[in-house]
């Protein structure tokens, strides 16, 4: 390894016949340092969760040793379908924001599979996503007519 060994080795081979005459000679070897590319790392685990009628999920943010610049994709996954990956960014996204009350994931219990990469174009690191969706409390009717008086919770939006 050169960054932790000697760049160079002497070495030193002497050459006998069977009638015992020999040569010697003397031999350097240098080692010839060469770019060892790191993988980039995500810094997420994969457990994402996301509020219902919302687009943004993440904005991932992976790290490479060396500084090179990364590059995101959305590999595969029963869901993936679903997600929209900035290849500069890192941000993810659905297409269109997901209902709690009517998921339509793969297997219908409101986490959305999928896998991602990073790359530097030399090497790449992948990430397995578990996208959960979580209920939200979604405006109510009306709840009280008194004397004509209609009385609605607070944050309800009224659409003419």
């Amino acid at each position: 390894d050169y960054e932790s060994n000697a760049s160079s080795y002497s070495i030193h081979v002497q050459v006998m016949d069977e009638l015992n005459a020999s040569t010697v000679q003397n031999f350097t070897v240098t080692l010839l340092d060469v770019y060892e590319n790191l993988a980039p790392l995500f810094q997420s685990d994969g457990n994402l969760s996301t509020s219902e009628n919302e687009t943004f999920v993440y904005q991932f943010n992976a790290t490479d040793p060396n500084g090179d610049i990364l590059s995101y994709s959305i590999l595969y996954g029963d869901d993936s379908h679903f997600f929209e990956l900035n290849t500069t960014s890192g941000v993810l996204n659905f297409v269109n924001a997901p209902d709690y009350e009517n998921t339509e994931d793969n297997n219908s219990d409101n986490i959305y599979e999928l896998s991602i990469s990073v790359t530097d174009g030399n090497a790449t690191d992948i990430l397995n996503l578990f996208v959960s969706i979580t209920n939200r409390h979604e405006n109510s009717p009306p709840t009280r007519v008194h004397n004509g008086i209609v009385r609605f919770d607070e944050d309800f939006a009224i659409v003419s």
